[in-house]
């Protein structure tokens, strides 16, 4: 027995220290078995090495710690480790209802996103508190954007998708329900009722409530992007607001079949369906006469080849830069096939779509997207749930100040400004040329420099000067320094104290 017990011992942690490699090896040399290598992705880190007592390796640990090494190795070694910790996982988010990283379940298959750049359920519970501090930045994000489009012949559209929290709360259990807060589409949407860009920031979620309640189910229950009908409605919110923005110039959105005729199957005739074959999710597109491009897409080595996407259409109509996330394109069908095959269900009378997907608008690339050509409509979606206090500390200057334009009042007819007056200035140049270095609009009262601010060359530029306390009797001027343009126009408003 003396002898047996130590070469059971033996045996057994032989056996252990060898089993990795003859899984591995069983694996790879016959079909018998499955064994998946460590899941770099899943645990975020790389696996333990095996130790070794040789000085000049690599793997050299010391002898008092290589117990504790070979046991980090073996741990990560063990083999159908990473099968046995997808199946613990997989049992106790599906059957004992545990929260497993960011996913929060449900009801039946429903999933529910937590934390990071997707916090739908941190914001259905009321976790984004915003101060007037904050919501006044957004509110100056909106408004900004919107007078700096008008300045420039453009029209902008803010649009803060609805996530399926806020949709299908019903599918989450009791315990998350009753304590549902205050979201910060809430917030945001109560300061938008005196604000003068109210009608050009898009909710949808009516129009997904009311969808749900005939009938339509516009999430998916394990996937956080809205359903081929759920897409539709984002671009029929949009559509319709177009519609009324350029009266005669857009019509429609194509309409949703269920059961398509062959016109619109066959390509014929504009219409959305949901695409037969497949996973029969996607939604199908059929607009005639439209085709896609290269013009004005850079391909920059992004994460996604197919960040930028333009299509144009035969016979003309508006033209639209939208900057997206994947809510306006996941379950378009053309997106899944062969290059050169997007089609956007935008309505009829947009000729051409210049669309980036994951892209948040700055005030550089607004800049660069309107040097050489003004889009009718800039347009920029992201989900609701990032209208949090974040966004709003990026605010530039310039955004501001045409924030301030444009909530300031519109003096009376022949009046110029008087000293002491506080008054807000914009200035739109045409055909901006540059022709020394840091081109700049400086604003002027007299012979006395007031205010500069930076002029980048461009097609049409509106340069906005923050409120200001006139100092003397005389209207404002404003001037290029290291430029030169085609025309000036000069507005002034009386702006609040």
């Amino acid at each position: 027995m003396k002898r047996i017990l130590p070469a059971l011992f033996f045996a057994l942690w032989t056996g252990a220290l060898c089993a990795p490699d003859a899984a591995r090896l069983l694996a790879e040399r016959t079909t018998l078995v499955r064994f998946e290598r460590f899941p770099k992705r899943e645990e975020n880190r790389n696996p333990a090495v095996r130790p070794s007592f040789h000085r000049r390796s690599k793997r050299f640990v010391p002898r008092k710690e290589y117990g504790r090494a070979l046991e980090a190795w073996y741990a990560d070694s063990f083999p159908w480790r990473t099968e046995l910790l997808r199946f613990h996982r997989k049992f106790a988010f599906d059957r004992l209802k545990i929260p497993s990283g960011r996913d929060v379940p449900g009801r039946g298959r429903w999933i529910f996103r937590r934390g990071g750049d997707w916090p739908e359920l941190d914001d259905f519970l009321g976790a984004f508190e915003l101060s007037p501090d904050e919501i006044q930045a957004w509110l100056d994000v909106f408004e900004g954007r919107r007078e700096w489009a008008r300045a420039i012949g453009s029209a902008y559209l803010a649009v803060p998708s609805p996530v399926k929290a806020r949709i299908r709360w019903q599918e989450m259990y009791p315990a998350l329900r009753r304590h549902r807060g205050r979201s910060v589409v809430d917030q945001i949407r109560e300061a938008l009722e005196t604000s003068p860009a109210k009608d050009d920031v898009l909710f949808a979620d009516e129009d997904f409530e009311r969808a749900f309640a005939d009938g339509r189910e516009v999430f998916f229950d394990y996937d956080h992007h809205p359903t081929a009908y759920g897409e539709w409605l984002l671009y029929d919110r949009i559509n319709r607001r177009l519609a009324e923005l350029f009266p005669g110039r857009v019509g429609a959105t194509f309409p949703f079949y269920d059961d398509p005729p062959p016109a619109v199957l066959a390509g014929e005739e504009p219409g959305c369906w949901l695409e037969r074959g497949g996973d029969g999710l996607r939604l199908d597109v059929s607009s005639p006469g439209e085709t896609e491009d290269d013009d004005g897409v850079s391909h920059n080595g992004a994460r996604f080849p197919y960040c930028n996407v333009s299509t144009v259409r035969e016979g003309g109509g508006i033209s639209i830069r939208m900057a997206h996330d994947s809510y306006m394109r996941f379950t378009l069908a053309s997106w899944r096939r062969k290059d050169g095959s997007v089609r956007f269900p935008f309505a009829e009378g947009v000729g051409r779509v210049r669309a980036h997907i994951f892209q948040r608008y700055s005030a550089g690339n607004l800049l660069a997207y309107t040097e050489r050509e003004i889009p009718d409509a800039i347009i920029e979606q992201f989900p609701e749930c990032r209208l949090d206090a974040t966004a709003p500390r990026r605010l530039d200057p310039q955004t501001r100040a045409a924030a301030a334009f444009a909530r300031a009042a519109e003096p009376e007819l022949g009046r110029a400004p008087a000293p002491g007056d506080r008054i807000a200035v914009r200035a739109v140049f045409d055909d901006v040329r540059a022709d020394g270095k840091a081109p700049c609009a400086v604003l002027r009262c007299g012979d006395r420099d007031v205010a500069r601010e930076s002029v980048p060359p461009g097609v049409r530029r509106a340069v906005y000067f923050a409120p200001v306390e006139w100092p003397a009797d005389g209207a404002p001027f404003v001037a290029l320094a290291g430029a030169a343009a085609s025309s000036t126009n000069v507005a002034w408003r009386l702006a609040p104290r």
